[in-house]
């Protein structure tokens, strides 16, 4: 509990988090191709990309001499963490949840982050519209979002249309109700 603690404060303190997912393979990809000696280029690239946090490592030792991967340990340490956090987004206030939106919305196509948007999208009576627009344009992420956010999407969607001409929005969304067939497939 005391790494998660230590986690927390670390992510707390503002500190820009590093890519992950495409752009964190692409970053590697560049480091690996630019790199004179791939070997030291992994292990630079290790130690600028992970969290370092000094209080874990006994901790970390500890948990790998009982067989428990770092993978294993990661993954309990991103449930805790995510779980305490998503326990105090209803008491957050609307300027907090739309920071903390900003900063984890690149990270929504990760399964195992995605939860931290979908619920501060619930939690908002209105959500941005530039995260409407960048939502409609990923069916299945929008078959995820709760109901009265994809109905913003939807929304946010028929309006873009009328505003772009109808031609772009193809023949079922010609028609006044623009998006009650398609929003079934939402």
């Amino acid at each position: 509990d005391n790494c998660v603690g230590s986690l927390q404060e670390f992510a707390m303190q503002g500190k820009d988090l590093r890519p992950v997912g495409v752009q964190g393979g692409n970053a590697l990809r560049e480091c690996l191709a630019t790199a004179k000696d791939p070997r030291t280029a992994i292990k630079n690239f290790v130690s600028e990309n992970s969290l370092q946090t000094p209080s874990c490592s006994p901790a970390q030792e500890w948990l790998d001499l009982m067989g428990i991967s770092r993978a294993e340990q990661h993954k309990e340490i991103l449930t805790r963490l995510k779980d305490r956090l998503l326990s105090k987004v209803e008491s957050m206030s609307t300027e907090k949840k739309l920071a903390l939106l900003e900063k984890c919305f690149p990270y929504i196509s990760i399964p195992e982050l995605r939860d931290i948007p979908l619920t501060l999208f619930s939690n908002l009576n209105k959500v941005p519209v530039s995260y409407l627009v960048t939502l409609a344009q990923s069916p299945d992420l929008v078959k995820e979002l709760p109901l009265s956010v994809r109905r913003q999407v939807v929304k946010t969607k028929c309006s873009t249309c009328l505003m772009h001409g109808m031609s772009r929005c193809g023949p079922m969304n010609r028609t006044k109700h623009c998006f009650v067939k398609n929003s079934m497939d939402f």
